[in-house]
């Protein structure tokens, strides 16, 4: 099953390319907001859906933004050689398949009801990228609730 909707995700962090990637940043780590805890939660790595075109613009877009350290306001058991500073952070419109219950990605951490959901969070499994939204700020992301929801109706239709 497909979610139906496209999911608005933030960059916040990336790793290496390997093989023709390796000039770029791949995969990305994308996450939701949470309002209550004010801070972005890991939800994703994405790699695929990518042109080499927008591969260069996004490396040319984030690469001034880089720092070494998970910043404060990032959730997860992600370890990035690079995370991005919360000014450089964009939104993009993700598509994927359903939600599973993650020991590293911290979406929805307390909030969905799946099993050990104090100490694990959600992943979204299959994401393609769709598009930068230019028109949404960070805050304006599909949120933690969002998410926990979302995962909610998933289990209901199983």
């Amino acid at each position: 099953g497909t979610l139906c909707d496209s999911l608005d995700l933030v960059v916040v962090g990336a790793w290496n390319g390997t093989g023709r990637k390796h000039k770029w940043y791949s995969p990305f780590l994308l996450a939701v907001y949470d309002e209550a805890a004010e801070e972005f939660q890991s939800l994703v790595r994405v790699m695929s859906g990518f042109s080499d075109e927008m591969y260069a613009k996004l490396k040319e877009q984030l690469k001034p933004g880089e720092v070494n350290a998970k910043p404060d306001d990032v959730n997860t058991q992600e370890n990035c050689p690079y995370w991005f500073d919360p000014e450089y952070r964009q939104v993009w419109e993700i598509r994927g398949a359903e939600l599973s219950i993650s020991p590293i990605h911290q979406a929805a951490i307390g909030l969905h009801n799946g099993n050990d959901a104090d100490e694990k969070g959600l992943a979204l499994r299959f994401p393609r990228f769709i598009r930068i939204r230019n028109d949404k700020r960070v805050h304006e992301a599909t949120s933690a609730l969002q998410i926990a929801e979302i995962f909610e109706n998933q289990v209901k239709k199983m």
